[in-house]
């Protein structure tokens, strides 16, 4: 399954922390956006934590959207990536 995680974090240092514990597990596509693919429950969960964990509740936000198979083929990306080299041109429909 992909996972999906977008956030916004005003503080610097946590959102450092936070798009740390992405970058382990996942690919930035854009600035505050990242997708995370093939993610067992426990590393999901474990991931989830240390963003958790990263973040203040109070002021900063965190959504986490599971793709099912289907729905990540109907993706859609237009405009400029900010994907890393891990992405390949074919990743991306373009209308």
């Amino acid at each position: 399954m992909r996972y999906v995680v977008a956030f916004d974090v005003g503080d610097d240092k946590r959102r450092y922390r936070v798009v740390k514990a992405l970058l382990g597990v996942g690919r930035r596509v854009q600035e505050s956006v990242f997708e995370l693919d093939e993610l067992g429950e426990g590393m999901l969960k474990r991931v989830l934590a240390e963003v958790q964990r990263a973040m203040d509740p109070s002021v900063d936000a965190v959504r986490v959207y599971a793709l099912c198979g289907a729905c990540t083929g109907k993706v859609e990306a237009f405009g400029v990536q900010v994907a890393r080299p891990s992405r390949r041109v074919e990743d991306f429909v373009v209308f």
